[in-house]
């Protein structure tokens, strides 16, 4: 089965299931379920396993990779570590496809936990597996895994790795995986418009196929972009959105996630009570993986809540539980925003000698990994901790931090450390110094209402044309598919979804009927009554036909006056009834043009095929080609004998 599905797909197996209750159809709704609807995945896959008995032995591995990802969602990791024992010990050496779901899983447990070694070593055994089995699909979401650690260690070869990988990017769980990576490579660059350009349409697509915690992760990632372009608001608005998506499906880590970007913005906007509440939060969701990034990240953002709120024996005691995590995972940049930012709790605690020196440490830290908002952040915490005893050097340390501002190109950084100037040139006597720094620190206020005010508009022009492009694409997507005279279903699409169920009755074993139909007479009706009312005519009916047929058929236009009808899981009898149900539909149609009723029929030809599991041969398009042939030869009986009639194929 495939690692993702389409909603349309995911709809089929439904239908399927409830049809068949069939132990392999309810397993791989189960596996693409896992990331719609979590708690009922594990729900099926429970169900599975009491009914399915020993013939369902060959299941097992699958079902225990649909719980355990489950599990990893749900932030149960112990659990999901069984559930990869499981699978290893039970189905790892037989099918190269399971090992390397396996391994995914596994690539995914160490992203939670921390541990980016096992990460990049789990994604590429994926990948060697999935090779192994020749699913090229498959084995480029394995390097899509990959990426993410490629681009901190090597952002140039992570993007040729992405370009590469491009010209199968029309798969949307793969377009999505690599915009992600771009998106970073760009976020880190202070390019923010930009990952968010790539992030916004993406996240939908992934959602749409299955792939929702992607979705989920794009989505705070954009939230976090426009937090940096000023619009707190819209940064606000989608991290409700992602808040709300991850408590629907009961996923905690993505829910303290969500938390943990809010609780920032509310930091940022001076709410620091508001801040400390949703941080505490977040924390407590994130405390059952102790050594993850995440636990790391919502520590710091509490520890800086707690200061702004003037609590600095707390904010020390988060920042310090911060800085110990990154450390272990050996995050140079996170040790660097800890420190600087630790300084300045212990210089308010009046230990100046301990922040002095641990000021020093985090500048000489954040300048070794080129952390510049870091090395900013410590000469502040400097000039805080040299204003009394030495306010000269405070100064310095101050002016040196605006010449790193400038690098960074933030207004606000800069107007704070104008107002520190101030401050240190009116404790000196230096009124005119004084007046001349909140000047500038006034010019660089108003710059930055500017810079936010033109980064709104700026994102708001995007998301429109973003929109715009998404109802475009959309409206191609329904021609691509679409017959546009009647508005069914067209031929192309009509021989690739019947391809593809047939593949699916191939895997579990069962039938799929077919029901060719032509309208009688029809070049009668062109020349008597004119094209357009043939026209009509053939709209009618197509309309009738998908008013008629059950509500898992697919109905199409073949071309010219010719229709078909796929019926899933439909034996010969089903595909009769169906037939004479629509014939005897269209024959009522009271079709009346410019005054003239014109009477319809239609001639049907029904066929149907039972696929026994793994039997069948030929590719599923040979055999639905060899389905279409049989159900016209049974319409040439159909019109021989007589017209407005269904047969029935009869092989000779």
């Amino acid at each position: 089965m495939d690692f993702c599905a389409p909603d349309e797909t995911v709809a089929l197996l439904e239908a399927d299931a409830a049809r068949t209750a069939s132990a392999p159809v309810i397993t791989e709704l189960a596996w693409h379920l896992r990331q719609r609807d979590t708690i009922r995945s594990r729900s099926l896959v429970d169900m599975v396993e009491r009914t399915a008995g020993p013939a369902g032995d060959a299941l097992r591995p699958r079902l225990a990779l649909t719980r355990g990802e489950c599990m990893l969602l749900q932030f149960r990791i112990d659990e999901a570590r069984a559930e990869l024992d499981h699978v290893n010990g039970a189905g790892r050496a037989h099918d190269p496809i399971i090992a390397g779901d396996a391994a995914m899983l596994e690539a995914a447990i160490a992203v939670v936990t921390g541990d980016p070694k096992i990460e990049v070593a789990a994604a590429r055994r994926a990948r060697e597996a999935y090779e192994a089995a020749g699913d090229r699909r498959r084995a480029a979401y394995a390097l899509g895994a990959e990426l993410p650690s490629m681009a901190k260690s090597d952002p140039a070869r992570a993007r040729e790795e992405i370009a590469r990988l491009r010209d199968d990017a029309r798969d949307p769980v793969l377009a999505a995986q690599l915009d992600y990576v771009c998106a970073i490579l760009e976020f880190v660059a202070g390019n923010f418009t930009g990952a968010i350009e790539l992030l916004t349409p993406g996240a939908e697509g992934a959602h749409r196929a299955g792939a929702v915690e992607t979705g989920i992760r794009s989505l705070l990632t954009v939230a976090a972009a426009l937090s940096n372009l000023g619009d707190w608001d819209e940064s606000a608005r989608l991290g409700e959105e992602a808040l709300t998506r991850a408590r629907t499906l009961a996923w905690p880590r993505w829910a303290a996630g969500a938390l943990a970007h809010l609780g920032r913005l509310f930091t940022y906007m001076e709410q620091p009570a508001r801040a400390i509440e949703v941080l505490e939060e977040s924390v407590q969701l994130f405390a059952p993986q102790p050594h993850s990034r995440h636990y790391a990240m919502a520590l710091f953002y509490l520890g800086d809540a707690y200061l702004h709120a003037g609590e600095p024996a707390r904010a020390l005691e988060r920042l310090g539980e911060s800085e110990k995590i990154a450390r272990h995972l050996a995050s140079p940049i996170d040790v660097a925003a800890n420190i600087a930012i630790g300084a300045r709790a212990l210089a308010r605690l009046a230990r100046r000698e301990e922040a002095l020196a641990r000021a020093h440490e985090g500048l000489a830290a954040a300048r070794a990994c080129g952390a510049k908002l870091w090395e900013a952040e410590a000469l502040r915490s400097l000039a805080e901790i040299e204003l009394e005893q030495a306010p000269g050097e405070a100064l310095l340390h101050l002016q040196t931090a605006l010449e790193v501002s400038d690098a960074l190109g933030g207004h606000h950084e800069k107007s704070q450390l104008w107002v520190e100037i101030a401050r240190i040139h009116e404790r000196s006597g230096d009124l005119a110094a004084a007046l001349a720094a909140e000047r500038k620190a006034r010019a660089e206020q108003l710059a930055e209402q500017h810079r936010r005010a033109a980064n709104q508009v700026l994102v708001s022009r995007m998301r429109h044309e973003m929109a715009t492009l998404a109802v475009r694409e959309a409206e191609m997507r329904r021609l691509a598919t679409t017959d546009a005279l009647t508005g069914i279903a067209n031929r192309r699409h009509f021989f690739a979804q019947a391809a593809s169920e047939i593949a699916r009755a191939g895997r579990y074993g069962g039938p799929v009927g077919f029901i060719m139909g032509d309208v009688d007479k029809f070049k009668a009706i062109n020349d008597g009554h004119g094209h357009p009312a043939g026209d009509a005519v053939l709209s009618a009916i197509a309309q009738t036909l998908a008013g008629e047929a059950r509500p898992n058929d697919l109905v199409a236009r073949l071309g010219g006056e010719e229709f078909g009808v796929l019926l899933p899981g439909a034996g010969i009898e089903a595909v009769l009834a169906v037939a004479e149900r629509l014939r005897a539909a269209v024959e009522a149609l009271a079709i009346d043009w410019e005054g003239r009723r014109i009477p319809v029929t239609v001639s049907l030809g029904c066929v149907a095929h039972d696929f026994a599991s793994g039997a069948e041969e030929r590719s599923p398009a040979s055999a639905f080609e060899a389905m279409v042939r049989d159900a016209d030869a049974a319409l040439y009986t159909a019109k021989r004998d007589g017209r407005n009639r269904c047969a029935v194929y009869t092989p000779r």
